[in-house]
């Protein structure tokens, strides 16, 4: 009898280190969409590789992974430069027949008082508008879109990407 019930622990206990394993698709779609090893990821819809990244209530961006041309992925490596220094970029070209970047966006309204009122009174003129007492909501689709990554490590940023198409999304061929 004891048999019986230590057999099934032993098997559960050989089992343990496998499910403990972390899935090292999500962290790396993370770090493909942001630069960010710490960058949470939304999987909408796994099978069909649908991921979001951002802040519900600021700024959400869905990929449909399945819908990028995966030969006509380009990769640009550069440096930005401003008054606080120099910050390794990669641009990430996105293409497809369908629909590869969605954008949901929350606008707060500019608050008058933090301008000057000179300029205040410019931005008036320009778009009445502007100093408007509710959040604005903007939604955008493209089958084109560039992300820009602030990472100094575009070899693995490189290397996410086909990660990413060798394990799970099969992406589209680009026209011929």
């Amino acid at each position: 009898m004891r048999q019986l019930v230590i057999a099934p622990l032993l098997l559960l206990a050989a089992a343990a280190p496998v499910l403990a394993q972390r899935d090292p698709f999500l962290p790396t779609v993370a770090f493909a969409l942001t630069g960010d090893d710490d960058a949470k990821v939304l999987p909408v819809d796994r099978t069909h590789c649908v991921f979001s990244v951002g802040d519900p209530d600021r700024k959400m961006e869905t990929f449909y992974l399945n819908n990028i041309q995966v030969d006509r992925l380009v990769f640009n490596r550069s440096v930005r430069k401003n008054n606080v220094g120099e910050f390794p970029l990669t641009t990430v070209e996105l293409h497809g027949n369908a629909t590869v970047y969605e954008s949901d966006e929350t606008k707060e309204p500019l608050k008058e008082g933090a301008f000057d009122p000179a300029l205040a009174r410019q931005m008036k003129k320009t778009d009445p508008n502007v100093f408007s007492a509710k959040p604005t909501r903007s939604h955008t689709t493209s089958n084109e879109h560039t992300l820009s990554i602030y990472t100094g490590d575009h070899e693995r940023l490189v290397r996410a990407w086909k990660y990413i198409y060798a394990n799970g999304c099969s992406g589209q061929k680009g026209p011929r």
